[in-house]
């Protein structure tokens, strides 16, 4: 499962899918091959999104779920116990993810 937060300019967690597979390659041929899967919808937000980068991800899912109610970034540091979020992401066990996806429906 994969947990979706939202920076800006609401700060709050937004949905959670089923993870795939994460791909990293030349941003163009991962564009090629998955880009009718990207929630940005067309090549030109894809390649505006990346600026110029040549090398990316490309995280594939699958049941994409947007929450009826995101959970603001105050909650999740409440409850995660900690005082800011990492930029890289960070792994939670299932039970704290259960208790997120609880809260986003």
């Amino acid at each position: 499962m994969i947990l979706f937060y939202v920076t800006k300019p609401v700060a709050e967690m937004a949905g959670y899918a089923e993870f795939i597979e994460r791909k990293v390659g030349d941003a163009g041929k991962l564009w090629q091959e998955y880009g009718s899967e990207s929630v940005l919808g067309s090549k030109e937000k894809y390649d505006e999104f990346l600026k110029d980068v040549q090398k990316t991800s490309f995280i594939r899912v699958r049941n994409l779920q947007v929450a009826a109610k995101p959970v603001p970034r105050n909650d999740i540091l409440l409850s995660l116990g900690i005082k800011r979020l990492s930029r890289k992401g960070f792994y939670i066990n299932k039970e704290t993810a259960d208790r997120f996806i609880a809260l986003m429906e």
